[in-house]
């Protein structure tokens, strides 16, 4: 077991070096979020946020960027970063080694969502110290439980989503023509009082909504639905399910 954690960190480790070395990944891993809850804030801060009482728009865009900077991470990223892997044949070279399949694949997820948690504090910090937000200490232990699972549940699909994508040059148009729809639809941007019935049962039965719901209730004070935290885990069993049986260590030929 000893060995075995130790391996991982070390893959932890190189994972989270390659990650710094990124622009671009580090940019839309941390920096997009909080640039997109900075303009949102900045042009509709002074609204009133949707059921949240006499709480400002600001306290919704930052549940919502929360919510965002663990898709980017726990999905869009580390599916993207798996498939440039596989592209040049680290997935491979890894396999054939003595290192546990296991340990990669942790270290991978584990860093996806040590990237997601910290850039949603970094959405809440950014969301109280800048823009006004009300923060009831007595919330977050519940709200960082929410983002700790929806970004389990994401990191799973990312590694799901990836035996479904030929190779890396598709990978960022295929991850972001899944993602941002989903999103849109999701309450994570803007909150949507209605939509057509058809759409809203579509959005409500995906991760996302549920997710974005959950974590925006947590925030504002109150308790998650079940009903919502049983479909993020649900997503996040079909997605490991999924991932251990259709996972591929090469490109598409």
């Amino acid at each position: 077991m000893m060995r075995w954690l130790s391996i991982t960190f070390l893959h932890y480790r190189y994972a989270g070096i390659s990650f710094l070395r990124n622009p671009m990944a580090a940019f839309f891993g941390t920096l997009f979020p909080l640039m997109f809850l900075t303009i949102n804030s900045l042009v509709f801060g002074d609204f009133a946020a949707p059921d949240g009482g006499d709480l400002p728009m600001t306290a919704f865009y930052t549940a919502g960027m929360s919510v965002f900077s663990v898709i980017m991470t726990c999905f869009t990223n580390l599916a993207a970063g798996l498939l440039y892997d596989r592209d040049m044949g680290r997935l491979k070279r890894i396999r054939g080694t003595p290192t546990p399949i296991s340990s990669y694949i942790a270290a991978r997820i584990l860093l996806a969502m040590s990237v997601g948690v910290i850039t949603s504090i970094l959405c809440v910090i950014l969301g109280v110290t800048a823009f006004g937000v009300p923060l009831n200490l007595s919330i977050l232990p519940g709200f960082l439980a929410i983002i700790i699972l929806g970004a389990a549940s994401l990191s799973a699909l990312g590694l799901a989503i990836t035996a479904f994508i030929p190779n890396a040059q598709a990978g960022p148009a295929i991850l972001n023509a899944i993602s941002f729809p989903i999103i849109f639809g999701s309450n994570v941007f803007f909150p949507i009082p209605n939509m057509p019935r058809w759409l809203d049962l579509a959005a409500n039965a995906l991760p996302v909504r549920p997710f974005a719901d959950a974590a925006t209730a947590t925030f504002f004070g109150g308790r998650a639905d079940l009903h919502d935290l049983i479909i993020i885990a649900a997503w996040g069993g079909i997605g490991a399910i999924i991932a251990w049986r259709s996972f591929r260590w090469q490109p598409a030929r």
